[in-house]
């Protein structure tokens, strides 16, 4: 299995002998780089790394064993990903099963690099107006909503009900 660890920017910070098998890059090569070089150029040339990455992440949190509360955020900061009308997409772990259930095959438009009309089935791109802006590409993750107290009270008992 290929195994690597992306840091919040989206740099790849850790790379096994499995990722070097399958993507032919030696870790000296690859590490620091950012997840985009796993695209291919008529990709990059569109730029919509980030909705591919939330569906990617989608399928994952879909299958993980407890997923509750995490979700990704994958966006970029100028209003716009790509040549798509999202500035990214928002999944968590019923989004793969959104997909399906609007009539598309998730697995299908992963393996094709088709992740806009996917995760717009789902209800899951994010769609802001042109920011001006283009710092950076933007990736939040976050893991589990906070436990709340015994007594079900304080600021996240809403939300971990």
């Amino acid at each position: 299995y290929a195994i690597f660890l992306l840091d919040p920017a989206g740099r790849i910070v850790t790379w096994n002998a499995g990722a070097e098998r399958i993507k032919g890059w030696r870790a000296e090569e690859i590490v620091g780089q950012h997840f985009s070089r796993f695209y291919p150029e008529d990709a990059l040339e569109r730029r919509w790394p980030e909705q591919e990455l939330a569906l990617a992440a989608a399928r994952e949190l879909a299958t993980a064993r407890d997923a509750r509360g995490a979700m990704l955020l994958a966006a970029g900061t100028d209003g716009r990903d790509g040549d798509t009308d999202a500035a990214g997409a928002m999944v968590d772990a019923g989004t793969w099963g959104a997909i399906a259930r609007a009539g598309r095959d998730p697995e299908r438009d992963l393996a094709t690099h088709d992740s806009h009309p996917a995760l717009d089935a789902a209800g899951a791109l994010l769609r802001t107006d042109l920011t001006g802006t283009n710092v950076m590409d933007v990736v939040i993750g976050v893991c589990a909503l906070p436990v709340p107290p015994a007594s079900g009270e304080g600021p996240f008992a809403e939300l971990a009900r």
